[in-house]
């Protein structure tokens, strides 16, 4: 009869925490919150221009600067963060109050306070309040996996529903944002399209709030966070320094990350977006769709088996694959490598493990593969079809 798959606690020695699926859909509902919000935030420009008069240049002096107060902010409400322990729990708490503070800035910034005459001043003020109420609530997320599971097995579980979420929410958004709403206001950005874009997205973000708070309940316990209060030597901004001065390495990542940075806030502003799609190509509508159906994944791959020029070119072209009616659409394979077993025996099933790695110099083959649909296990398939049994995938790209 068929024997029961042994348990990553049974095969480690060690009592695992396990989430529910129920429970990890629920925290990938994060998305809501964060990519919705993502999804408004991208407008701040517009906001800045209609609702307060101030010029594109000036607002990206002040997303600039606004970067550089998270490098100030983050370490203050990682503080905040270790003290908060209420009768309530400090997850919950933190969540619901970073989501209150970010949508106070918010509504400020869109609604409340936009064409009522304020300036400059009202519109920082506003984007502070928003960065700060952010920080709390992403802080907080990035916490939550770590405390719902240890399992290494169901990680890869929540790292699947994020990503999903992840990017269906911004892309739901954008088709419902510029194919319905602008369309709805007279098809140009005024206020009456901003006010309507930031009451959506808020309660989008409320009601992904709550479902995390639920999702997360059972977990929300001081047990959890023994050794967050524990007296320790501080860390001094002198021995920070010290580390900092004497390592280039780091120096540089510190750099690289960044000017990269700076760059996406830039490259991210709707101005941008609105400047190539609205003028040059002339309909936001159409870019919003073309963009959603460009976004393809590259998808890494680590299979048993060879992938010989004819199987590369099939795959590059398109082939049938068993119970499809018409080929697939051509693939891009790209870094394709031939790499002993024993590179990868850390990601290999417990079933692999005692009959393959009594031969850890066994080649297997490696690459990256960008496909341009979603067909159901396509990556899987399509190796398959060319004689390659994956054992390994990992999304790395979306377009």
């Amino acid at each position: 009869m068929f024997q029961k798959k042994p348990s990553a606690s049974e095969v480690d020695g060690v009592q695992y925490r396990r989430a529910k699926t129920w429970q990890i859909i629920c925290y990938a509902c994060n998305a809501f919150v964060g990519m919705s919000v993502y999804s408004l935030i991208g407008m701040a420009s517009y906001s800045a221009s209609i609702g307060y008069g101030i010029t594109t240049a000036t607002v990206g002096i002040i997303l600039m600067l606004a970067r550089i107060l998270d490098g100030f902010t983050d370490p203050l409400l990682a503080f905040v963060y270790d003290r908060v322990n209420t009768r309530f729990g400090k997850l919950r708490v933190l969540l619901i109050s970073g989501y209150l503070i970010e949508a106070v800035g918010l509504l400020c910034m869109f609604n409340l306070c936009s064409s009522k005459g304020f300036g400059l001043p009202v519109f920082a003020l506003t984007y502070i309040i928003y960065i700060i109420g952010y920080t709390i609530t992403n802080m907080t997320a990035q916490t939550l996996p770590a405390i719902m599971t240890n399992d290494p097995r169901q990680r890869p579980t929540i790292g699947v529903w994020s990503t999903a979420l992840n990017y269906a929410v911004p892309m739901g958004m954008s088709m419902l944002i510029y194919t319905v709403i602008l369309p709805k206001c007279g098809g140009t950005f005024n206020q009456d399209f901003l006010s309507t874009v930031c009451t959506i997205v808020l309660i989008f973000a409320g009601i992904g709030t709550l479902i995390v708070c639920a999702g997360i309940s059972a977990y929300d316990k001081p047990e959890n966070f023994e050794g967050t209060n524990k007296k320790h030597k501080p860390l001094k901004t002198a021995d920070i320094l010290e580390v900092l001065k004497h390592n280039k390495p780091l120096q540089c990542y510190i750099a690289s990350n960044a000017s990269d940075k700076l760059a996406q806030q830039v490259g991210s502003q709707a101005i941008i977006n609105t400047m190539l799609n609205g003028i040059l190509i002339g309909n936001m509508g159409l870019a919003t769709t073309l963009g959603v159906i460009s976004m393809v994944p590259s998808i890494f791959f680590a299979a048993f088996g060879a992938l010989e020029e004819d199987a590369r070119a099939a795959l590059q072209t398109g082939l049938l694959l068993p119970g499809d009616p018409i080929p697939t659409a051509p693939a891009v394979l790209s870094g394709v490598q031939r790499r002993p077993l024993s590179e990868f025996q850390a990601w290999l099933p417990v079933g692999y493990k005692r009959r393959v790695l009594r031969l850890p110099q066994r080649q297997i083959v490696t690459g990256t593969l960008t496909i341009r649909e979603g067909r159901k296990h396509q990556v899987r398939r399509m190796l398959g079809a060319c004689g390659c049994q994956i054992f390994y995938l990992k999304r790395t790209a979306i377009g």
